[in-house]
């Protein structure tokens, strides 16, 4: 299985969109076609290469069936979780303050802080602005959320969602969308 994915989610972290409804909303834009035997897991839509915009020369999408090495696109629709989760995989890098652009280095502890006891609010050690943990500029390798869109099979900047996609999420939960780019290692 593909260790790649391009992440949706809302741009507020508490946002909750019941699955049917996210279901739903991604099959009428074509995002996504039918159920695949894994739990959650659709492939990809009659409209999946143009609600996502692939960027470079001559990108490799595979959108076959999958097999014993096949890396290959599919879209994951989770149930929303009961709280925010802190979404990054291997390619995180250290947020910024979005007022100076300060480096969080101390990211990973400022996490574990926010898990551990729910501590929200971050201040800036450079310029002292303080902010929620998750409005930091993450630069889409991490973010927050309840609601999650995975996008199996795309590299980071390999794809961006476009406008029509973006519209129909922000339709289905009353809100802004944002994306950022997940590999495991």
């Amino acid at each position: 299985m593909s260790t790649h994915q391009l992440i949706l989610l809302p741009r507020a972290p508490h946002i909750l969109v019941a699955q049917p409804a996210l279901v739903q909303a991604l099959r009428d834009v074509g995002l996504i076609g039918e159920r695949m035997a894994e739990a959650d897991f659709h492939k990809p839509g009659e409209e999946f290469l143009y609600l996502l915009t692939f960027l470079g020369c001559s990108p490799v999408v595979s959108l076959g069936e999958p097999g014993p090495t096949a890396d290959f696109c599919r879209v994951q629709i989770p149930a929303a979780t009961q709280h925010t989760q802190f979404v990054a995989g291997a390619n995180v890098k250290p947020p910024r303050c979005p007022k100076c652009s300060h480096r969080f280095e101390d990211w990973q502890a400022r996490v574990t802080t926010w898990r551990d006891s729910g501590e929200t609010s971050c201040t800036c050690p450079a310029c002292g602005h303080t902010q929620p943990l998750t409005t930091l500029s993450w630069r889409q390798s991490a973010g927050f959320g309840r609601t999650l869109v995975r996008v199996w099979g795309i590299f980071e900047g390999e794809a961006v969602p476009g406008e029509k996609l973006m519209g129909a999420l922000e339709t289905v939960s009353g809100g802004p969308w944002t994306h950022l780019y997940y590999r495991a290692d």
